[in-house]
Formats: C-alpha cells, sequence, structure tokens
C-alpha cells in the first residue's frame, strides 16, 4: 500500500447493528454475536460502532442504545462510539447530556453523537408526548 500525500484523507469504515430480533429469540446469544461481530470489527481497522434507538419495537425486541454502546466500549477499544439517532424529544435534556459525557470519558473520548426529532407515532405515545 503506498503513502498518502500530506492533506490527503483515506476514507473509513464503520459497522452498524442493528439487534432487533424476533420475541422468543435468545437475545443472550444474540448479544454473544453482536460482541464477536463488533470485535472482529475493531480487528480488521473498522473506524466506528453505531447503534440506533427505537423504542416500544414490537414485534421485536431490541439492545437499547446506550447501555449496548457502553458495554461495547470493552470489547472494541479502538472504535469510535456513534449514538445515532438519539431520539431526542423523548429524553431529558440534562440527564442524557451527563449521560453522554460519561460515555465519552470512560471510552477515551470516543463517542460520537447525532439526534433526531424522531417520527414515530408509538415512541411519542409510550412517553406521554406528541411530535411536534
Amino acid at each position: 500500500m503506498g503513502s498518502l500525500e500530506p492533506g490527503h484523507r483515506v476514507m473509513q469504515f464503520g459497522l452498524m447493528t442493528r439487534g432487533q430480533y424476533e420475541l422468543g429469540d435468545d437475545m443472550q446469544q444474540r448479544f454473544a454475536e453482536l460482541a464477536e461481530q463488533v470485535r472482529l470489527a475493531d480487528r480488521l481497522g473498522f473506524a466506528s460502532l453505531t447503534k440506533g434507538s427505537h423504542y416500544s419495537a414490537w414485534p421485536y425486541q431490541d439492545f437499547q442504545q446506550l447501555p449496548y454502546l457502553t458495554r461495547m466500549m470493552a470489547e472494541a477499544p479502538n472504535l469510535r462510539l456513534n449514538a445515532g439517532i438519539i431520539l431526542l424529544p423523548l429524553h431529558k435534556p440534562l440527564d442524557l447530556a451527563e449521560q453522554l459525557a460519561t460515555m465519552d470519558v470512560m471510552s477515551g473520548g470516543r463517542m460520537i453523537v447525532g439526534v433526531g426529532l424522531g417520527y414515530r407515532d408509538v415512541e411519542f405515545a409510550g412517553f406521554g408526548t406528541v411530535q411536534a
């Protein structure tokens, strides 16, 4: 592989794991499989791990974004951790900011955060709010 001239950038690749599984699926087994995928991406030189966020995923079950990324930071010490997209209207801003700041410190500054408004009525209803 040749060297690059100063100022040139190399394309980077990240891994996005979904984590939605049918009801009754063995979530501990699925988590073990996801952890192995993340470790492999880390070993292969991927740049980041992304986990999206949805609530009320019925008829599926899903791993929640922030606990998932917190656990994976130990599995993949070289990957940036992308919480994207956090559904901002469904969270208390101060609580979310402190959780993300804590994760950033724990990961050595590897957090990436993306936020969005959301679009699923079931999520807004579940949190007792409406889409503005």
